[in-house]
């Protein structure tokens, strides 16, 4: 397993003697720390990589190092540890960055930008100035936002397992772009933005007077996404890069056979002088049966291939269903669980003809009882029942026979409906009085955030819906879609 990450890793075999690793001075450009990581496996099999060292270098004379024992292993190297051991980039996913500029304004603010309260609309051009006037405010409040964005958020804090999810979309190179990268980097995902040159980056203006709030969304960069960005090597697979450069990279460290000898995969500078200068001192010795470096600008690298779970909200559908179709083809013909939401009744009315040629590769769908009734309406189911239509959903046509799809509706405040092997199961959300509610905007990414959080460790379908549920009546007592710093959930 490559770990991918803002390092360098030296990965070597160690027995039950000591091993001390010389380390010569190093470049100035070259990274601040060294990770060492063991790696016990039977023969034939991929390694099970723990962090074991970290040596954090400085511009010194030669030293030799020893190796801590694992029971002097820090907490992140235990949070590294739990992220390196398979869930580090398990879950993706794809759709539009919108970055909430969130701040309380008076009335007269509304009424400047013919503005209703509680109002859910598209930006105009007499709303273009609001976003900057919002963002001079001093109560001003940056998230990044976005349907999947959100929901990508929720499951990585429900997780609390560092480098577990990964995002894809378009932004803006601007102010905005920059506080949406420093947001999703705060909220621990590994944030891959294609940055437009032209376009600004998508922004939701979030005015909120008297705890209501309205919404003005500007799509912007998020209507730019291609899927020519999703099929560069960095974003989809790191063997392409691997290959490319494999042999130049051995023929520049003199290396005369390949087998487990020395496998440096990156051509960057600082690679080709750590590998001429030291590689080679060492790399050839019998008692070094294996060496992989990745270099500190590889970090996103394999999002798509490393992957187990997708996620795509339907508002997708309408930026690059090209990209969906690429993604959800990819997770039928490896095995992975591909996930979609319904979203919106629009989606499901306007965009049918992308939406149709997504289902069968769909193995979990989403949504609530008003996109379900609206998706049976357009196909002509003549079923009201939210039940009944779960369960037709999830036994449309797939194309993988891998994963039995499973619907998951959600009703408000009623109970929520899973449709699964053709039965259907309904759980109770968690009730809330109503002076404690304060915002259910973000309920719906919320839930979705909290079901793919088990969902990713392989619990039951029950446990998943009661996270769900949980992190959904977190947030609605929030203002946006936001949450506290650890989630509370046994």
């Amino acid at each position: 397993r490559n770990v991918l990450g803002g390092r360098w890793h030296v990965r070597l075999p160690l027995g039950n003697s000591g091993l001390r690793v010389l380390c010569s001075p190093f470049p100035s450009d070259f990274p601040t720390a060294v990770t060492i990581f063991t790696a016990n496996s039977p023969a034939g099999a991929a390694p099970s990589v723990r962090p074991f060292f970290r040596y954090r270098t400085r511009q010194s004379p030669q030293r030799s190092l020893s190796l801590a024992p694992p029971t002097q292993r820090s907490a992140s190297a235990r949070e590294e540890e739990m992220a390196s051991s398979g869930y580090e980039g398990i879950l993706l996913g794809m759709g539009n960055p919108l970055l909430d500029i969130s701040a309380v304004v008076d009335e007269g603010f509304l009424a400047k930008y013919d503005v209703k309260p509680g109002n859910v609309i598209l930006a105009e051009d007499k709303h273009l100035p609001m976003y900057d006037e919002l963002a001079s405010k001093s109560n001003v409040e940056y998230i990044a936002g976005g349907a999947t964005q959100n929901s990508i958020r929720v499951a990585q804090w429900m997780l609390q397992i560092p480098g577990a999810s990964s995002y894809i979309g378009c932004i803006g190179k601007d102010k905005f772009g920059e506080e949406m990268k420093k947001n999703a980097q705060a909220a621990g995902i590994n944030a891959h933005y294609h940055e437009d040159d032209n376009a600004p980056t998508g922004t939701c203006a979030v005015c909120v007077v008297g705890g209501e709030r309205s919404l003005i969304a500007n799509l912007s960069a998020a209507n730019c996404y291609k899927s020519e960005h999703l099929k560069k090597p960095e974003n989809w697979a790191l063997d392409a890069v691997a290959k490319l450069h494999l042999v130049m990279t051995l023929v520049c460290l003199q290396v005369n056979h390949i087998g487990y000898t020395a496998i440096p995969i990156s051509p960057s500078h600082c690679m080709w002088f750590l590998a001429y200068h030291h590689c080679c001192l060492f790399a050839l010795n019998a008692f070094v049966s294996w060496i992989v470096f990745t270099d500190y600008d590889m970090h996103a690298l394999m999002i798509v291939e490393k992957a187990k779970y997708i996620y795509i909200a339907g508002f997708f559908l309408t930026v690059s269903p090209d990209s969906i179709q690429l993604v959800a083809e990819h997770a039928a013909a490896t095995n992975k669980v591909f996930m979609m939401n319904l979203s919106a009744p629009f989606i499901c009315e306007v965009f049918r003809d992308a939406q149709e040629k997504a289902l069968p590769y769909v193995d979990y769908i989403f949504g609530n009882e008003t996109e379900a009734r609206t998706f049976a309406k357009v196909r002509g189911w003549e079923i009201e029942n939210v039940e009944e239509i779960a369960l037709k959903i999830s036994q449309l046509p797939k194309a993988s026979g891998t994963h039995k799809r499973i619907t998951v509706i959600t009703q408000g405040c009623d109970p929520v409906v899973v449709a699964d092997d053709g039965k259907v199961k309904t759980f109770p959300v968690i009730l809330l009085p109503k002076e404690k509610l304060v915002d259910t905007n973000g309920a719906g990414d919320a839930f979705v955030g909290g079901f793919l959080s088990q969902l990713v460790q392989e619990k039951s379908i029950d446990e998943c819906v009661r996270a769900a549920c949980y992190a959904a009546n977190v947030v609605i007592q929030r203002s946006g879609c936001t949450y506290p710093e650890k989630p509370d959930f046994n």
